[in-house]
């Protein structure tokens, strides 16, 4: 059975979609080397994750994308077949793949479980960019457990996915001719974490 998760175009308006683009677009210097998590703890390895985290405080620039997400809420937790919970924490991470960008397959639950009093329960991410589209690749790719199908996600602009943090998914290569910041693959990952019982 493939891993349940669902599909939100032109989830953000227009306006606020191009705003979004427009702000991360004037704040490449704040971009670093993504980290991975790892029993030692966070380090970069490229090997395996080859992208750029803006580091940045997404409580302002990140409003219009939580509001939305909040009134989806029903839909989203319908759409991995969970229970409705309310959210403890919506923790937001803005990230830009550009030519070569990659992130092998991996799950989202083990994160920071160690620091917190909550657990990622759904993963979002959200797709943004220039159009017309200058990347190619990056699609996500989600997997089934146990019998190895999968579905692969095309990063649209202004599209959401969302799915149940326990599935093993990837990012694919991406591909930016010139490798142009400007023309990278911006997503925003999204959990909904849960308060620990």
């Amino acid at each position: 059975m493939l891993p349940r998760h669902s599909t939100f175009d032109d989830f953000l308006p227009a306006a606020d979609a191009q705003a979004l683009l427009d702000f991360v677009l004037s704040h490449d210097e704040g971009f670093a080397a993504a980290q991975v998590t790892s029993r030692s703890g966070h380090k970069v390895d490229l090997s395996h994750r080859n992208a750029a985290s803006l580091k940045l405080d997404w409580s302002a620039e990140g409003r219009a994308f939580r509001d939305m997400l909040k009134s989806r809420l029903p839909r989203i937790f319908a759409a991995c077949g969970m229970r409705e919970f309310a959210p403890v924490v919506f923790e937001l991470e803005c990230v830009a793949h550009r030519d070569g960008g990659k992130f092998g397959t991996h799950i989202d639950t083990l994160t920071d479980r160690d620091r917190q009093d909550s657990d990622r329960v759904v993963s979002a991410v959200y797709y943004f960019c220039r159009e017309p589209r200058r990347f190619t690749g990056g699609a996500l790719a989600l997997y089934a457990i146990g019998d190895g199908r999968s579905v692969e996600i095309e990063p649209l602009h202004n599209r959401l996915v969302v799915f149940p943090s326990f599935v093993p998914h990837e990012v694919l290569p991406v591909s930016v001719p010139g490798n142009s910041f400007a023309d990278a693959r911006f997503s925003i990952n999204c959990w909904l974490r849960r308060k620990r019982s």
